[in-house]
């Protein structure tokens, strides 16, 4: 009975998910934020996904830049308001994090890695990049709250302003990831798998560093599955 009530309760709460990446699907970030999103939902939350708007070519930093501009400019403007703003956590989420302060609605700040990981996506913005920290500190102080997914980044969190920190690990599909699940690849056996983006914070090149050393067992082979900068690696 209590159960049914909470479900009621938060079947009538709003729930604006803000994301500044395009969650393109086969890529880490639409997995992590369809999954949230659906997760919510199951939970009795109405939830409404906020992203940049899809493009056919490549974007640009300076593209990028007005596209996510031009996505919180329509949050902003639109009428109404959430219970809850969720984002996860970017350094140009600062205008909305600021609408939702100046319209009393909470804030929960995503982190997702360290602050200087920003580079790995913007590496032209170098020069900036104390602008950028600073506006995610800015970010976390006017949050309610802030969710990381490992406790040294919930950690530094706090150290940055957060008010309340809580580390909440990145979850699995158990419909797609369950034993006994068939696949149609031929795959050596045994072997370890990688799935993901191939980007240098993964720490793709440990694992390769790792196939060379004696200590790798020689009948045990590596599969990597994804696509990214370290890809030709």
């Amino acid at each position: 009975m209590k159960a049914e009530v909470g479900a009621t309760k938060r079947a009538n709460l709003s729930l604006w998910y803000l994301s500044c990446e395009l969650p393109t699907e086969g890529q880490a970030s639409h997995t992590h934020i369809m999954g949230i999103v659906r997760g919510l939902e199951s939970l009795g939350w109405r939830t409404r996904l906020w992203h940049p708007a899809s493009r056919r070519r490549p974007r640009g930093a300076l593209r990028r830049i007005v596209d996510i501009t031009a996505m919180q400019l329509r949050l902003v403007t639109r009428r109404g308001r959430p219970d809850i703003l969720y984002v996860r956590g970017h350094f140009l989420s600062l205008p909305a994090v600021l609408w939702a302060r100046m319209r009393r609605v909470p804030v929960v700040w995503e982190i997702n890695g360290p602050r200087n990981d920003v580079l790995s996506s913007w590496p032209r913005l170098r020069p900036i990049l104390g602008l950028l920290q600073l506006s995610v500190t800015i970010q976390l102080r006017l949050s309610s709250a802030a969710i990381s997914v490992t406790p040294d980044l919930a950690e530094e969190s706090t150290i940055h302003g957060a008010k309340r920190s809580y580390f909440v690990s990145n979850g699995a599909d158990t419909e797609r990831f369950r034993p006994g699940a068939e696949t149609s690849v031929n795959l050596p056996t045994p072997f370890v798998v990688f799935v993901g983006t191939l980007a240098r914070w993964q720490g793709i090149g440990t694992v390769l560093d790792a196939l060379d050393r004696p200590a790798w067992p020689e009948n045990v082979s590596l599969v990597v599955v994804g696509d990214g900068v370290l890809a030709e690696s």
